[in-house]
């Protein structure tokens, strides 16, 4: 995807063995000095949910029909989901003029018994954030 200098675009396709698809979106600009908010829907209600980035791309399969493109994920911050399977984390974006241009993927990783990973979570598509002025 091509989002220039700054925006953000979901892609992919959430797993999750409910009959649901649990999906990130967010609000906020995404540039530097701002507050993203990264949000789940359509996690498990009243669960745990980790927010994964990474600044590499890559098609990986994980242990089940999900894949992630999260190249050695590194957690952004965990948040309960509330009784709809929702949860919003606040992720400031440090106002560094060298961040402009930077690209991140995204991805809500929750806590779903008898989940597609490992039996015990679901994922969420992705969110591709190239981080504006």
């Amino acid at each position: 995807m091509d989002l220039g200098l700054g925006g953000a675009e979901p892609f992919g396709q959430g797993c999750s063995s409910t009959g649901f698809e649990p999906s990130i979106t967010w609000t906020g600009s995404g540039g530097i000095g701002q507050t993203l908010e990264l949000q789940l829907h359509d996690g498990a209600p009243s669960a745990l949910a980790l927010a994964l980035y990474s600044g590499e791309f890559a098609n990986v399969a994980l242990p089940s029909a999900c894949l992630t493109d999260l190249a050695a994920p590194k957690l952004l911050g965990t948040q309960g989901t509330d009784g709809s399977g929702s949860a919003t984390l606040g992720v400031p974006i440090p106002d560094t003029p060298a961040l402009r241009g930077a690209d991140d993927f995204l991805q809500w990783i929750s806590a779903e018994p008898g989940g597609p990973l490992v039996d015990a979570f679901a994922a969420s598509n992705e969110l591709e954030l190239v981080v504006g002025p």
